[in-house]
């Protein structure tokens, strides 16, 4: 995550020296795939046998309208974010497995601040969001009355869903580009296509 950031404020100092791309009344649509550094872990133990996390996405969509003119520094944009995100986790010793499985979809508004560095083709922002997820999770573990037999039990609840981040777009031709986010939130770096509709 460090790295990221670092590259994130690498390419925003760059941008002070050259420009952002982001106007009002445009609209911005991005797709890509958020990374979670911490979700794959194997945790071996002689006593609780072993334990293996992994995780898929989130997938992200994300649209985002410029609404206001230059206000200080920069032009606000609002917008919203859906993300879809898969987990797994198993236990596994000598005798049994247990399986845990979530499906985590967000929603969520958010609004950004893009920065006026006048340097065309690049557009570097920050902002945040709130929303909820919604979160179905199955598990499937051990029947402790039938040896050799298992339980699936599924439930769904909602839950807050929260993010900061900061961000940089690079267009490759006036509706085609990249984008690199990183914070906190769905995921801990994002990144993908973004196109200026």
């Amino acid at each position: 995550m460090k790295r990221a950031i670092l590259l994130i404020c690498c390419l925003a100092a760059i941008g002070i020296s050259f420009a952002q791309d982001f106007e009002k009344d445009e609209n911005y649509l991005s797709a890509g795939l958020g990374l979670d550094f911490f979700g794959y872990r194997t945790i071996n133990s002689s006593l609780l046998g072993t334990s293996t996390r992994s995780s898929i996405g989130p997938i992200q969509l994300a649209y985002e309208r410029g609404v206001t003119g230059l206000i200080g520094i920069g032009r606000i944009g609002v917008g919203g974010l859906i993300t879809q995100a898969f987990y797994t986790q198993k236990y596994t010793n000598e005798l049994e497995e247990s399986v845990y499985n979530r499906f985590r979809l967000g929603l969520l508004v958010r609004g950004a601040y893009h920065f006026e560095f006048d340097v065309p083709q690049m557009d570097v922002y920050a902002g945040v969001a709130t929303g909820v997820y919604l979160n179905s999770d199955k598990n499937k573990v051990p029947n402790a009355l039938v040896p050799g037999e298992y339980t699936t039990s599924r439930t769904t609840r909602l839950s807050g869903a929260h993010s900061l981040f900061v961000g940089i777009r690079y267009y490759f031709t006036d509706a085609l580009g990249v984008y690199a986010e990183t914070g906190y939130g769905p995921s801990l770096f994002n990144g993908g296509l973004v196109v200026r509709l």
